[in-house]
């Protein structure tokens, strides 16, 4: 007895080594039928099957017989490589579609699956001696049978039994995990009440973690399956089969399967805490948890984001009812765009149906009636002369129509309005010759257009007046397009703009460019128009560095902001919205002995308009807001 023990708990922990070696010529026995290899000798020929119909065939007892003659074996053996294919996905999946837990399916599974490997060994008895050893160790716990001898065997291997040495057998074998914990760890893993007995745990030292989610220590974020167990990914299978998470189950308890925890444990009545106490997974491993409700198809609104929302916005650009940039978030613009879009064409049809009014249908008359020649026959002069009586009833007005309301674009997406928008269904993109001086609805489209090629910068030019700029801004459109500058948006120049060809303006990121005039202490704002920065827009009296820190001359791509509040070290001071033009050198607010605008030094605002600084730009402290706000890195400064 001691020897066999020795021997069979050293052929255990020699198995990862033993099993990679491939015998040539060697019989067809249940490991090989485990690696994927097909029954032969005599075998009925394997039906295909799905891996529902297999757990069907589970659940209604199919492979619970123990045969202890060959021909019995012989019935359920081919099965073996079709239950070996069912995953602990399947499992999950057949559960929740059956209103069963995951426990009772998977310990079903493992029990036909017992069954079935010990037919394939019966009917197959392994040739070359190595198998026959491997086959000797699992057939001893495939063996329920009472012999002390055997029992105490068991109880060796089940003690010195590991992890490691149980996911080698399975790896090695093509068998689920837990189906070797499963029949190695518990000794009575034949009982019908098997899910309700833990005596496997009582063989396990405090260390072990057997392969079920609903045992065992709580799981929450950073948990995540090893070798000894597949807990996490059990619980990932058990929330994607319910509705609660989407992809594969990996093993790692991540923010995903946090949130997916949380919104079970809500729809659950459960605490949300996004971990999986013991609470939580009794309740998501019970018979009939609360799945996760099949979502309505949701309209595209505000807050959606994606490749569609950036398609329906660069429609909406071409037509001219968006500018802004497409980035695929619907926020305030887009729904904006998106009722500008609904009003224009609500107007259109409203302008349509008054010009084709529905004709009233025209009432027949209703005809006299004819006397006959005998009608008056037995008539006497006083019945003659009585009035006639008007049966029918009073003719009664129509009702006046009570008034629509006005209409309300609600800005929503629907998949009918994406595809009127996407296919430009419903919007004439030429209606008619535009000009300065044209006004009304299709000069908007123009301008908004201009505006989101950059032909027109300030929102102020999108009036629906055609005047100056919109001509300016037109004709530099017609000029990068290789089209005759008339200022003209005729039906040519206005199938182009309306169109994904229209080349876009070449104003550079950099709307204003920046010129500081030492001479004059000061700073001039010139705005890109059409090609050159041309228009100015707004002149600062700035203090530049004294004769002995001058300010340095040149020309520079500034940095940039620097800082709401920037604090001179060297001179323990302080300055708003500090915007550095190169080095040490910044356009600042005037000056502060405290990051506070009370401590405001007088000095450097009665300066303003002389040279005062140590090479800086001081200003005043709208006019530094406005360089910090209106202009990004990149913009050119010159100093002359």
């Amino acid at each position: 007895m001691k020897k066999f023990c020795i021997v069979a708990l050293a052929l255990l922990l020699t198995l990862a080594v033993a099993l990679t070696a491939a015998a040539e010529g060697s019989a067809l026995d249940a490991f090989q039928q485990l690696t994927g290899q097909n029954v032969s000798g005599g075998q009925a020929p394997v039906t295909f099957k799905t891996n529902e119909q297999y757990l069907d065939e589970v659940m209604m007892g199919n492979y619970s017989v123990i045969f202890t003659d060959a021909a019995g074996a012989q019935a359920i053996a081919p099965a073996l490589d079709g239950l070996c294919a069912i995953t602990t996905q399947d499992i999950a999946a057949y559960a929740a579609s059956h209103g069963l837990s995951v426990a009772q399916v998977r310990n079903a599974y493992y029990r036909a699956l017992a069954n079935v490997l010990r037919a394939e060994i019966m009917v197959n008895p392994a040739s070359e001696e190595r198998y026959r050893n491997v086959q000797v160790i699992l057939s001893l716990f495939l063996n329920t049978d009472d012999d002390p001898t055997n029992e105490a065997s068991r109880d060796t291997i089940r003690r010195s039994m590991t992890p490691e040495h149980a996911a080698t057998i399975a790896a090695d074998y093509n068998l689920p995990t837990g189906f070797v914990e499963f029949i190695i760890m518990d000794d009575d893993w034949d009982d019908d009440d098997w899910e309700n007995d833990d005596d496997w745990d009582d063989a396990a030292d405090d260390t072990w973690a057997w392969g079920t989610a609903n045992t065992g220590a709580s799981l929450g974020e950073g948990s995540r399956d090893d070798a000894s167990t597949t807990r996490v990914a059990e619980l990932q299978e058990r929330l994607i089969a319910l509705g609660y998470l989407t992809g594969k189950a990996d093993g790692i308890f991540g923010p995903g399967t946090e949130q997916a925890l949380k919104d079970f444990q809500e729809l659950n009545g459960l605490e949300i805490t996004g971990t999986a106490d013991e609470n939580t997974l009794n309740a998501l491993f019970a018979d009939a948890p609360i799945p996760m409700p099949t979502p309505e198809p949701t309209p595209r609104v505000r807050g959606a984001k994606g490749d569609e929302i950036r398609q329906v916005q660069q429609a909406l650009q071409i037509m001219g009812f968006m500018g802004g940039e497409a980035d695929g978030d619907f926020g305030p613009e887009t729904e904006n765009s998106v009722k500008r879009y609904q009003s224009y064409v609500h107007q259109r049809e409203v302008e349509a149906a008054a010009m084709n009014p529905t004709p009233e249908p025209t009432p027949e008359p209703t005809p006299e009636p004819t006397l006959q020649p005998d009608a008056t026959a037995g008539i006497t002069l006083a019945e003659e002369a009585m009035p006639a009586v008007d049966d029918q009833p009073a003719e009664v007005p129509p009702e006046e129509a009570a008034a629509e309301p006005p209409y309300e674009p609600d800005g929503v997406v629907t998949d009918e309005l994406m595809a009127n928008i996407l296919a430009f269904n419903d919007v004439t993109l030429y209606q008619e010759d535009l000009q300065r001086g044209s006004r009304g609805d299709e000069v908007t489209r123009l301008q908004r257009r201009l505006a989101s090629l950059w032909y027109l910068g300030n929102s102020t030019d999108i009036d629906g007046q055609f005047g100056g700029n919109t001509e300016t801004a037109l004709k530099y459109f017609q000029k990068r397009n290789n089209r005759e500058e008339t200022g003209l948006a005729d039906r040519e120049t206005q199938l182009l703009l309306f169109s994904a060809d229209a080349v876009k303006s070449d104003r550079p990121v950099c709307m204003y460019k920046l010129k500081i005039s030492v001479s004059d202490q000061k700073v001039y704002a010139y705005k890109w128009v059409n090609g050159d920065y041309t228009e100015l827009v707004r002149s600062m009296t700035c203090s530049t560095g004294t004769r002995e820190h001058p300010t340095p001359l040149g020309t520079f791509s500034a940095a940039g902001p620097a800082g709401r509040w920037y604090y001179f070290k060297k001179f323990n001071c302080w300055a708003q919205y500090g915007y550095r033009i190169d080095g040490p050198i910044l356009f600042h607010s005037v000056l502060y002995s405290e990051k506070d605008e009370s401590t405001l030094r007088k000095g450097s605002v009665y300066a303003l308009g002389s040279r005062a600084s140590h090479g800086c730009i001081r200003l005043k402290v709208e006019d530094a807001k406005w360089i910090y706000n209106n202009c990004p890195a990149g913009t050119t400064v010159v100093v002359y």
